[in-house]
C-alpha cells in the first residue's frame, strides 16, 4: 500500500554522497552542550529492567559502577551539616568524661591518649573471628546512650538502637531485600505496616505471627547500615564499599518511604561516614575510630536519638497492609500517600525499576485508589525526585497549555485530555516542619567537596600504609592503593540536588512498551504524533519521547512525563541532569551534531549550535515502531522458528543499542540508508506491509531533514510546519495510521524469549519475604526454597525470570500462562493480585 498515491510528489533526497555528517559543527556542538545541556543522558545500570531482575550480588556490583567515585567531606561537614542534630552532642565532654568513668574509654599502657575498652587491640591483631571482634560495637552505642541520658536527666529518649547481627537476614518488600548487614541501627518505633481488615479498609487488625516473631528483622526499620573487616587491604576496602553501597542501594529501592539513609564501614582501625540520598551520595574523610573516638560518640549520639524524619523518612507515606481474599493467612503490602490532603492507596506497581538507582530520579509509578471517596475511584500517582530548579509536571503542562491558546485561540480546549494526561493533583512534598522535600532539607549547608573516594581499587594497585588522619603526605594522582587521594585535578562538579514531588493522573493507561498488539502500538503513535503537533503549536519540544512515555488510554495514545519539555530555541538550565532511552533517541541528538548539511553548504553552518528540535521528538516515534518490528515476532513462532531469526537479531543489535551514542551501524542507517535493504528480508513476511510503511516514514523524515537544515536562517519554528501536516505534504500521519491498518493483527512475542532480561510490567502485590540463615548468603542468589515449594510466594514487583534457582542448585521452570500481565480494565481494588507466587505471613 502506498500512503503518498493521493499526495503530491515529494522532495526527493540528495545523492547520499551529498549528505555527509557536519564534523565540522560538533566542537560548538560540544561547547553549547557543556552550557545547555541539551540531551538527555544514557540509563545508569541500576535504572534498567534487566539490573531489576539480577542477584544481589549484581545489583552491587551495578551501584559501585554507576557511582565510581563518592564526594568526600571533611568529619566537621559531616557532623555539622549531615547527621541529625542532638542536644546531647553540645555535651560531649560531659558524655566522655562518664565513658571513662565506666570504664568504656580508657587508657592502655604506652599508649597516649583514651581508647575504647572493648578493642585493647586493633582488630586486624584480634584473635575472635570479624563477627566476634565488632559485636562490641553495639556495646560501645548502647555506653553511649545510657551515658548521654546520666549527663542531661529527663532529655529526649532515644529512638534506635544500634545492634550487630552480622548473619541475620533482614525482612524486605524488595526482591533482593534478604541481604545481611555487619551491624545497623534499628527504630524502636517501628515503621512495619498497619494491618487492616481489607484492600480499602482502615479499621486495624492484628499483627500476623511473622511480625510477632521477626519484627526486629525489617529493613524498612533500619535507617543505617555497617559493614566491617579486620583488614584494610584493597580487596576489604572494595568488598567493604560494595556491600555497604549495594546494600543501601537495594533498602532505598524496597522501601518507597526512605529518602535518605546512613552508613559506616571500618577496615581494621579506618572508618568512613556516609550519606546516600538521591540527590547526592557523601563519604566522609578517614578517621580512626579506636582513637579518634569523639567523631563515633557525636555520630552515634545523632542517631541514637533522632526523629523519623532526620533520619530519612517520609511521613507522609505509611504502609498498610491486609489479608488477601483467596488466603487470608497471606497478606499484601500497600503504601497510603498524602497528598493535596486526600489519601491515594497503592493498588499495585507499574513501574519502579528506575527506583533503583542511587542517584536518580527513583521513579516510582502506582494505580491508586482513594480511600475516603465514595466507590474508590481508580488513578495512577507518580512519586519522582526532579531537579531542585526544575518545574513540576503541573507546572509545565500549564504553560505548554496557555501558549498553546495563546498562538491558536481558535482550537479550544478539546485537546487537552485528548492527547495529554489529566493531572488531578501535583506538589512538592512538605516535611514536617513545612519545608520542601528538597537538597536543603538533608544537606543543610552549601557543599565543601574536599575530594573524591573510588569505590573500587583494582587489587595489583600497590599499597601504601597510611594511618588513618595522619598529615605524612600521600602521593597524588591515580594512586589506587590510597583512595582517599585525589586523582589529577578536575573541574569542579555542580549538585543542583533535587525535589521530591507526587503527581495524580485522573486515567490509568498502559505504555507502549506493554503493548503487544502492533495496530494498536502503531495507531497510538499517530495520535502521538497529532499530540507533539500540538505541541509544535505551543513552541515547545518534548525531547524524551520513548515507549514508556506514551501511555494508551482507552485506545488512544496520550503524551506524558513533560519534565524535560521546554520552548524551542529556549536557553537550557545549565547542567540540567536528563534520563532518556537510547534506543529511541535521534541520531542527530546522540550524535549531537546536524547531520543533513548539504556539503556545499555546511562550512558556512558549522557555527550553528545543535539544539534538540521538532523533528528529533517526531524521530522518537519512527524509533518506537521500529523497534517493536524488530524486537517481537508472531506469538505462533515455534522455537526452531525462533532460533533461525538470525538476520532479525543481527540487525537488532546493530539498530538498537544501548548506548548513548548509538552505533555506527544505527546511524549510517538513518542517514544513509545502509542496511535498509536487509530489513524487509530480516523481518517475518507477516510484518513487510507496516515494515514498508515504516520505512517510508523513515524517508519522509530523511527529507524534511534535509529540507529544514538547509533552509536559511535554520533553525526556525516556522520551518518545521510541514512535518505534522499542517501544509503539503503530509505523509508522516498518513503512513502511521496506514501501519495501523496494515500490521500484523495477531498477538506477538518476544524475539528473544530466552532472555532474562524483564520486559513486562511488574506484579501487583508486594509481601514480606523471609531467607534461610546458612552460610550462602540468600542475597547473592534468587532461591525458590525446597520447603517453599508448594506454598505460594511473590518475589517482588518485578515479573521473575522464566527460570529460577532453587537452594539445591536446581532450576525450575517458571509455570505458563502466569504472566503479571493484566488488563487494566480487569482491574478493581480487590481483584488485582498477581497469579505468581506469595509467601505466607
Amino acid at each position: 500500500m502506498d500512503s503518498h498515491a493521493s499526495g503530491p510528489p515529494r522532495t526527493p533526497s540528495p545523492p547520499a554522497e551529498t549528505r555527509q555528517p557536519t564534523n565540522t559543527a560538533r566542537g560548538i556542538t560540544n561547547k553549547h552542550l557543556k552550557t545547555a545541556q541539551e540531551t538527555p543522558r544514557g540509563h545508569h545500570r541500576t535504572e534498567s529492567r534487566s539490573h531489576a531482575s539480577g542477584t544481589m550480588a549484581e545489583h552491587r556490583v551495578d551501584a559501585v559502577k554507576d557511582i565510581r567515585d563518592i564526594p568526600k567531606v571533611s568529619l566537621e561537614y559531616y557532623e555539622k551539616h549531615i547527621l541529625p542534630s542532638s542536644i546531647y552532642r553540645d555535651h560531649l565532654a560531659e558524655i566522655t568524661k562518664a565513658l571513662e568513668d565506666e570504664k568504656v574509654l580508657k587508657k592502655f599502657d604506652g599508649e597516649e591518649g583514651l581508647r575504647w575498652t572493648d578493642f585493647p587491640n586493633d582488630p586486624k591483631d584480634s584473635k575472635p573471628q570479624e563477627d566476634e571482634t565488632f559485636k562490641y560495637m553495639a556495646t560501645i552505642a548502647a555506653a553511649i546512650v545510657k551515658a548521654a541520658q546520666k549527663v542531661i536527666s529527663g532529655g529526649p529518649e532515644p529512638t534506635t538502637v544500634m545492634e550487630c547481627r552480622p548473619n541475620e537476614p533482614t525482612l524486605s518488600e524488595g526482591r533482593n531485600g534478604g541481604f545481611k548487614s555487619d551491624g545497623h541501627y534499628r527504630l524502636l518505633q517501628s515503621r512495619r505496616p498497619n494491618y487492616i481488615e481489607n484492600a480499602t479498609s482502615t479499621t486495624a487488625i492484628e499483627l500476623p505471627d511473622l511480625i510477632k516473631k521477626s519484627g526486629h528483622k525489617l529493613l524498612c526499620d533500619r535507617p543505617a547500615l555497617e559493614e566491617y573487616k579486620k583488614g584494610d587491604t584493597i580487596k576489604d576496602r572494595n568488598d567493604d564499599f560494595e556491600k555497604l553501597v549495594g546494600n543501601a542501594s537495594e533498602a532505598m529501592y524496597a522501601d518507597p518511604t526512605r529518602r535518605f539513609m546512613f552508613g559506616t564501614t571500618i577496615e581494621n582501625r579506618t572508618a568512613r561516614f556516609w550519606f546516600f540520598s538521591r540527590a547526592i551520595v557523601l563519604v566522609s574523610e578517614s578517621f580512626d575510630f579506636l582513637k579518634d573516638y569523639t567523631h563515633l560518640i557525636r555520630y552515634m549520639l545523632s542517631l541514637s536519638f533522632a526523629k523519623p524524619e532526620e533520619l530519612g523518612y517520609d511521613m507522609s507515606v505509611t504502609r498498610v497492609a491486609y489479608p488477601l481474599a483467596e488466603n487470608p493467612s497471606e497478606h499484601a503490602i500497600q503504601y497510603d500517600y498524602c497528598i493535596d490532603g486526600k489519601t491515594y492507596r497503592t493498588v499495585k506497581c507499574l513501574s519502579s525499576f528506575r527506583a533503583s538507582g542511587l542517584l536518580s530520579r527513583a521513579t516510582r509509578v502506582w494505580t491508586v485508589c482513594q480511600i475516603k471517596e465514595e466507590g474508590h475511584p481508580l488513578c495512577a500517582l507518580k512519586d519522582v525526585w526532579i531537579p531542585s530548579n526544575a518545574q513540576t509536571e503541573l507546572e509545565i503542562q500549564q504553560e505548554i497549555f496557555h501558549s498553546i491558546e495563546q498562538n491558536h485561540p481558535e482550537i479550544g480546549k478539546g485537546y487537552r485530555e485528548k492527547y495529554f494526561m489529566k493531572i488531578v493533583a501535583c506538589e512538592v512534598v512538605k516535611m514536617p516542619q513545612g519545608c520542601n522535600d528538597d537538597m536543603p532539607a538533608f544537606v543543610r549547608g552549601p557543599l565543601e567537596i574536599i575530594g573524591d573516594l573510588a569505590l573500587y581499587t583494582p587489587e595489583t594497585a600497590k599499597e601504601y600504609r597510611i594511618m588513618p588522619g595522619s598529615t605524612i603526605s600521600t602521593p597524588t594522582g591515580a594512586s589506587a592503593a590510597n583512595p582517599d587521594a585525589d586523582n589529577k585535578p578536575q573541574p569542579p562538579r555542580l549538585y543542583n540536588g533535587r525535589k521530591h514531588v507526587r503527581v495524580v493522573f485522573a486515567e490509568i493507561g498502559k505504555p507502549l512498551s506493554d503493548i503487544q498488539q502492533l495496530p494498536v502500538l502503531f495507531k497510538a503513535l499517530s495520535d502521538a504524533l497529532t499530540g507533539l503537533h500540538y505541541l509544535y503549536m505551543g513552541h515547545y519540544v518534548h525531547r524524551d519521547i520513548s515507549a514508556g512515555n506514551i501511555i494508551l488510554c482507552d485506545g488512544m495514545g496520550k503524551i506524558s512525563d513533560l519534565e524535560y519539555a521546554k520552548r524551542f530555541l529556549s536557553n537550557g538550565p545549565v547542567n540540567d541532569p536528563k534520563t532518556g532511552t537510547p534506543i529511541y533517541m535521534a541520531v542527530e541528538v546522540q550524535d549531537a551534531a546536524y547531520l543533513f548539511f548539504d556539503r556545499f553548504t555546511q562550512k558556512s553552518r558549522a557555527s550553528i549550535p545543535f539544539i534538540h528540535n521538532y523533528l528529533h521528538d517526531v524521530e522518537s516515534l519512527f524509533w518506537i515502531g521500529f523497534h517493536a518490528l524488530f524486537s517481537t515476532v508472531p506469538a505462533k513462532y515455534s522455537k526452531d522458528d525462533l532460533a533461525q531469526r538470525l538476520d532479525q537479531r543481527t540487525l537488532f543489535n546493530a539498530f538498537f543499542p544501548h548506548r548513548l551514542e548509538g552505533s555506527v551501524h544505527r546511524s549510517h542507517f538513518f542517514e544513509h540508508g545502509v542496511l535498509k535493504d536487509g530489513v524487509m528480508g530480516a523481518l517475518p513476511t507477516e510484518y513487510r506491509s507496516s515494515a514498508e510503511l515504516i520505512l517510508s516514514i523513515h524517508q519522509d523524515l530523511s527529507d524534511y531533514y534535509y529540507k529544514v537544515e538547509n533552509l536559511t536562517g535554520f533553525p526556525q519554528h516556522e520551518q518545521f510546519k510541514q512535518v505534522y501536516g499542517t501544509a503539503p505534504p503530509s505523509g508522516l500521519l498518513a503512513s502511521f495510521k496506514a501501519a495501523a491498518k496494515e500490521a500484523y493483527s495477531g498477538d506477538t512475542q518476544s524475539l528473544f524469549p530466552d532472555k532474562t532480561i524483564i520486559t513486562t510490567r511488574p506484579a501487583q502485590v508486594v509481601v514480606y519475604r523471609e531467607t534461610t540463615d546458612n552460610d550462602d548468603r540468600d542475597d547473592d542468589q534468587t532461591f525458590v526454597p525446597d520447603e517453599l515449594e508448594g506454598t505460594e510466594s511473590l518475589e517482588d514487583d518485578e515479573e521473575p525470570p522464566s527460570k529460577v534457582r532453587r537452594k539445591n542448585g536446581k532450576t525450575k521452570e517458571k509455570a505458563t500462562g502466569s504472566s503479571h500481565r493484566t488488563s487494566f480494565k480487569q482491574d478493581s481494588v480487590k481483584g488485582t493480585h498477581s497469579g505468581g507466587k506469595r509467601k505466607r505471613l
